[in-house]
């Protein structure tokens, strides 16, 4: 419908980096323009790899909390986190 239509506008417009990940394994499920652009890597690369393998070790704890929280229909949405990203 349209408020999908426009969902989808501002999901590739965006500037900042945006990902979709499952809560259950880190599998990266799709990336905005941005976050294609800017790392190097395509829909498909992206598709074969886990949220663990772009960010550093150090991250990880952190990553890990948030995708226990996404996975909380009760939590609040999990704070943006600033960290380093593998690129191509």
């Amino acid at each position: 419908g349209e408020a999908e239509s426009q969902f989808v506008k501002l999901y590739e417009k965006a500037a900042d980096f945006i990902y979709i990940v499952s809560a259950t394994d880190g599998r990266i499920l799709d990336a905005n323009r941005a976050m294609r652009r800017e790392t190097g890597y395509s829909v498909e690369e992206l598709n074969r790899l886990t949220v663990f393998d772009l960010h550093p070790e150090t991250a990880h704890p952190i990553i890990e909390r948030q995708l226990r929280l996404q996975d909380d229909e009760n939590a609040s949405f999990p704070p943006p986190i600033e960290t380093q990203l593998h690129c191509r």
